[in-house]
């Protein structure tokens, strides 16, 4: 099994948060919902599940 905990941040921005764990994103989520609010939140979302990018 391949590790995909990172050394450093991929963020463009830094934030503090000093117990993060930065990883490399090699799973995409599947995830379905209604409707996006104005606040870009979902609205009646569900996880389907993950996949390999």
């Amino acid at each position: 099994m391949v590790s995909v905990v990172s050394p450093k941040s991929k963020l463009t921005k830094p934030i503090k948060k000093p117990r993060a764990a930065w990883v490399e994103p090699t799973f995409v989520a599947d995830i379905e919902y209604r409707d996006i609010t104005s606040q870009g939140i979902l609205r009646a979302s569900s996880f389907k599940g993950l996949a390999r990018k």
